[in-house]
């Protein structure tokens, strides 16, 4: 295949002079040859959005920045889909839509330089985030009228359409390679996948700093067949999210993510380790995780979802992974308040059973085996079901929980209708059907280390707990039935 050096067409690695032409000559030049490989040598080349074309490779070599501007303008709209809905929005930094044999590769970096975002969005927040406040916002408002009105805002400005970009957007693409780059400092998401088929992530560095607002690392939406190894994630918020689309506008497109595979990957710090929902309508399934290392993250494996947002999570298994300082190492969690608004509160976090419709999420068959959780951790887990539709066939094999307390009092689901105050709490359920602990260890400071609330089919097998207050009840249950416990053992702990 051809190569095109982006510097033969003008571009200056300075890190001032703008290379967004020469970035799209020599892309011209790949499609005109029917493929090839763009080259970006080392320097730091300065550029507006970058488009793919199909049977490319954007070849980053040893020491290449591909620093984006922060001029809006630089990002013309296009239509795409943002934080789970099919939106006009500004041109994600690096995008290809409808791509074939697309692949990003190389030990260089890219680089969203994401300041004037941050600076505009904060001042979208302080305005009060129900209106635009900018020409770009009004000009995107009007071209999206009639499609977010009704959607669950969350924390992005969706209401006030200043729709950030992501990083990196590949949009139904398939044949899709990740491989060896760092990626960092994005305006919105760091690296979004959406619509994408048989695409492997290998060996990629995702950062976002403390502070980056929704800077997750790596977002698969909507996807299916996506292999991700041997990648490293520091973020502020989630490391790997899997998503399938917001509320009703998700339930339309009706595609799930699955049939993925996640291994060899280290998680630092962020909101979660690896994360399923808000935004999960067209449901998630068919996923396995496994030999991670999870370190200084609020949560380690967290679905969430609420009433109105149709999400399935099924057929989920984690295995062989180690968790350090993870304040809730587990969180399943169908009362999740964010986006929340007066329109859905009442209905969101209502406590008795409502009628089951197709917009009532649902999780069921969860595996987990041969997972370590130590260190500061607030909350074992916590597992919220709903009255009418409970977490179904969830197993802990050979998992070991060390409890211990944290300075300050820590509610670690963001829950409707749990506890306020989750302190050195052991694994708390509501809302669960058929929960089996087998082979297990779980020890708490001064809590029960096992509290169920409202459930059914419950077994613990094989299990040692252990609370470092003697007074304290291993196991605690109110409203639960067909209980089966054998072979566990209570002591205090040393």
């Amino acid at each position: 295949m051809k190569a095109f050096s982006i510097t033969d067409f003008g571009a200056v690695g300075d890190g001032k002079t703008k290379c967004t032409e020469a970035f799209k000559a020599a892309i011209d030049g790949v499609k005109k040859a029917g493929g090839g490989t763009v080259v970006v040598p080392a320097g730091v080349f300065y550029t507006g959005a970058i488009h793919l074309t199909s049977h490319m490779t954007l070849q980053l070599e040893s020491g290449a920045t591909i620093l984006f501007s922060g001029e809006f303008d630089d990002y013309p709209f296009v239509e795409s889909r943002w934080a789970g809905t099919e939106l006009w929005m500004f041109s994600p930094l690096l995008f290809g839509k409808d791509l074939v044999n697309v692949t990003i590769s190389g030990k260089g970096t890219i680089d969203g330089n994401p300041q004037t975002w941050w600076d505009h969005f904060d001042r979208v927040m302080a305005s009060g985030d129900t209106e635009p406040i900018c020409e770009h916002g009004r000009k995107l408002a009007k071209l999206n009228a009639g499609r977010y009105e009704d959607t669950d805002a969350g924390g992005g400005g969706l209401f006030a359409q200043f729709l950030r970009p992501p990083l990196v957007q590949l949009n139904n693409c398939r044949d899709v390679r990740l491989d060896g780059f760092v990626v960092q400092n994005s305006p919105f998401w760091n690296t979004h996948l959406v619509y994408c088929t048989n695409a492997t992530v290998h060996d990629v560095t995702f950062r976002n700093p403390n502070g980056a607002p929704n800077g997750d690392g790596l977002d698969l939406d909507s996807c299916n067949g996506v292999r991700v190894s041997n990648c490293c994630f520091d973020t502020n918020d989630d490391c790997l999210a899997l998503k399938s689309g917001m509320n009703d506008d998700g339930w339309r497109v009706g595609k799930p993510t699955q049939n993925v595979t996640i291994t060899n990957c280290t998680m630092l710090r962020g909101h979660g380790g690896v994360v399923m929902g808000s935004d999960g309508a067209g449901g998630v399934r068919n996923v396995t995780v496994s030999n991670c290392v999870f370190i200084g993250s609020d949560r380690g494996i967290r679905l969430k979802s609420n009433r109105g947002r149709y999400s399935v999570f099924e057929d989920l298994r984690f295995e062989n992974i180690i968790m350090k300082d993870v304040m809730c190492p587990f969180v399943m969690n169908l009362y999740y308040t964010c986006g929340a608004t007066e329109r859905t509160r009442q209905i969101i976090s209502d406590p008795n059973a409502r009628e089951i419709v197709d917009s009532t999420p649902q999780i069921r068959n969860i595996h987990f085996a041969n997972i370590t959780a130590r260190g500061r951790t607030a909350a074992a887990g916590v597992l919220l079901g709903l009255p009418e539709r409970p977490i179904e066939n969830v197993t802990f094999d050979n998992v070991v929980i060390d409890v211990t307390p944290r300075d300050l009092a820590y509610c670690p689901a963001m829950a409707f209708n749990v506890p306020t105050d989750m302190n050195a709490q052991g694994l708390w359920g509501r809302h669960v059907k058929n929960l089996t602990i087998r082979n297990s260890s779980i020890t708490v400071d001064a809590r029960s280390a096992i509290e169920l609330h409202d459930s059914d089919r419950i077994q613990l097998t094989h299990t040692r707990l252990e609370t470092r207050d003697p007074s304290a009840q291993a196991v605690l249950l109110d409203n639960v039935t067909d209980v089966d416990i054998h072979a566990c053992r209570q002591r205090p702990a040393m």
